[in-house]
């Protein structure tokens, strides 16, 4: 498997959903819980390869 460049992925995420989000709000607690849950994950994925 190719490495992944995790600032790819969010430019690639943030074109498909600029359009139904806005980019200027402030981030909910359920973003923060997200955004760990993302990170942790990728982390794991990381040491598995």
């Amino acid at each position: 498997m190719d490495s992944v460049n995790p600032m790819n992925v969010l430019k690639l995420l943030e074109e498909d959903y600029k359009q139904l989000f806005q980019l200027d709000g402030q981030p909910s607690e359920a973003d923060k819980q997200l955004k760990e849950l993302v990170k942790s994950s990728s982390l794991a994925l990381e040491e598995d390869l």
